[in-house]
């Protein structure tokens, strides 16, 4: 028996039949212990470890993979490397001498295995030129054969998985400079500590920049100055404008920071918003119309008696030009004293002032207005006849 102590005695006999006795004291030796052997012990793998057995000459090496001691009838005879797929797998082996006496069994488990995938959902928020992927992902539950290794971390793809970015612990990416307007197959790979991975996928869709409202005050009213315009703005947004028929971009209009003066008849007006990277939304216009600013013309004749003058106007409104409309004559104003004292405006073109004292000027004057209030003041002296002298005449005077 291995291990034993045993009283050994020799006794030498001679021919003559003389005896002497040797002894000593003999010791079995021990069946020695293997020593087992697990490949990346401490790493997570997704496929199984390597597990090797030392040997020794003159033993026969057994294992059993199932917590039971190997021997000459259970377990399996080591003859090489082989590998372990499930996770907490406890290795027992032990070495048989040639009686299959067996030594203290050594072992050693296989750890950190998953085979498991994690699992997981993705969201999107958008802007016009970036989409920011949010992930919630959870590594799957250990099972009697499956480790739970956790998650690593995270590759994010706006292109279908062409090109994924580095792997990062963050659970949201924010893909800039993106198109308005747009589709992006977003993909998100999630990978544990062990290897496994699940890719997340979902159609991420830019915003679109929004058009602003402009608008002209008066806009359906003649006016002979200028008319205020004033522009919607939109937090996140540059506004810009032109008034040149040019569609505003980065390189062309002017800022909107207030409402804003337009003096010229016929004038477009072009509003877009610009997000942060500058692309632009769909064009905004109004036309900014009925605004003119040159006088009417024109003249005036009288015809009196002795106590009245009958004022008579022929005026005409200016002609449009690219500037300015031709808002067209809107009435008339008379005066008979220089203009102190005006008539209410009427549309007539004539006007009799009665009441008037024969042979005495008047200083007539007659304001001619537009609809856009521009006035023309037309001036002229007005006389009363004066009343005759008859002419009397005596029958026979001489006689």
């Amino acid at each position: 028996t291995q291990t034993s102590d045993y009283a050994i005695k020799v006794k030498v006999v001679d021919n003559a039949g003389n005896v002497v006795e040797i002894d000593k004291t003999g010791k079995t030796d021990t069946v020695p212990t293997p020593t087992i052997t697990v490949a990346n012990a401490n790493t997570w793998k997704n496929t199984g470890k390597s597990v090797t057995i030392t040997t020794a000459s003159g033993y026969t090496t057994k294992y059993t993979t199932d917590g039971t001691v190997p021997s000459a009838s259970n377990g399996k005879t080591y003859t090489g490397a082989f590998t372990v797929s499930n996770n907490n797998t406890k290795i027992t082996a032990v070495y048989l001498d040639s009686t299959n006496q067996i030594g203290a069994g050594s072992t050693n488990t296989v750890t950190k295995i998953d085979k498991l995938k994690p699992s997981g959902t993705i969201e999107t928020t958008a802007t016009t030129n970036s989409i920011k992927v949010t992930v919630s992902a959870t590594d799957a539950t250990a099972t009697s054969t499956d480790g739970k290794s956790d998650i690593k971390g995270y590759y994010y793809s706006k292109d279908n998985g062409a090109n994924y970015t580095a792997i990062t612990t963050e659970t949201s990416y924010t893909f800039t400079g993106l198109t308005q307007t747009s589709d992006y197959a977003i993909k998100v790979k999630v990978v544990d500590n062990a290897g496994n991975e699940v890719i997340l996928d979902k159609t991420g869709t830019t915003n679109t920049v929004p058009t602003p409202t402009i608008t002209v005050a008066n806009a359906n009213t003649w006016k002979n100055s200028g008319k205020s315009v004033t522009i919607t703005t939109a937090s996140g947004y540059t506004t810009k404008y032109t008034t040149d028929g040019s569609m505003p971009s980065a390189s062309n209009g002017t800022i909107y920071n207030g409402a804003f003066t337009v003096s010229n008849n016929n004038t477009k007006i072009t509003a877009v918003y610009l997000d942060s990277t500058n692309q632009v939304g769909s064009g905004a216009t109004n036309t900014v119309t009925k605004i003119d600013k040159l006088k009417p013309s024109g003249s005036i004749i009288t015809t009196a008696t002795t106590n009245s003058i009958k004022v008579t106007v022929t005026a005409t409104d200016a002609t449009a030009t690219s500037t300015d409309g031709k808002s067209d004559i809107k009435g008339y104003y008379y005066s008979k004293d220089n203009g102190a004292n005006y008539t209410a405006i009427t549309t007539a073109t004539s006007y009799t002032f009665t009441n008037l004292t024969q042979t005495s000027d008047y200083a007539i004057k007659v304001k001619v207005e537009d609809n856009a209030g521009n006035i023309k003041e037309i001036g002229t002296t007005g006389n009363t006849d004066t009343v005759p002298t008859p002419t009397i005449t005596v029958a026979n005077s001489s006689t």
